[in-house]
């Protein structure tokens, strides 16, 4: 009966959204300067009606909220968008300038004095080590969510009393000289 009830609930707001989605009225709190104001694109305006409907469903059912971004994040990861990835990529970039403009402008500021002040501040084994670089060559590529659980299953095999004998025996010795033999005969 609960779960009836729940579904019931859920149709009701699913169709009060739609009702509110669907009305091409303008609303009468609007002043004539909103209503003139350019409009957003459809799939803007989805993405915002979309994001309002995932913050009621949070906050009216947690547990499915926490599924439901759980199934966004492994679909992400199964088809990924090249389109999203550029943004993000893009935006990364835009804010690593930023951070070298400001960084050029605070340092033009500076006088020699104080440039050579923030100079002898820096240890010299770090003088040739501190270099900016994009994160993308800083970091390997990040796990997704199955990769990432995939290679705590394979952590914790490995502690294991058997995974530690079968690395101790010969055949293992075996099996890691044939990959190395094998990464040389690629290269």
């Amino acid at each position: 009966m609960k779960t009836e009830e729940g579904k019931e609930e859920v149709k009701e707001d699913l169709k009060e959204n739609l009702d509110k989605s669907t009305t091409a009225e303008p609303q009468a709190t609007e002043t004539p300067q909103e209503a003139k104001e350019p409009t957003k694109k459809a799939s803007e305006r989805a993405a915002e009606k979309f994001g309002e409907y995932e913050d009621s469903v949070a906050s009216k059912y947690p547990k499915m909220a926490s599924k439901w971004s759980y199934f966004k994040e492994v679909w992400q990861e199964t088809f990924p968008d090249p389109e999203r990835a550029m943004n993000k990529k893009m935006e990364a970039r835009k804010k690593m300038a930023q951070m070298q403009r400001e960084h050029d402008e605070t340092v033009a500021k500076m006088t020699q004095e104080e440039r050579d002040a923030m100079e002898a501040a820096i240890p010299e084994w770090k003088r040739g080590a501190l270099v900016v670089t994009e994160p993308e060559a800083a970091e390997k590529k990040e796990a997704g969510l199955l990769r990432s659980m995939k290679n705590k299953v394979s952590e914790k095999i490995g502690r294991t009393e058997a995974a530690k004998k079968f690395q101790e025996s010969e055949e293992y010795s075996k099996i890691r000289e044939m990959r190395a033999n094998y990464q040389e005969f690629r290269g």
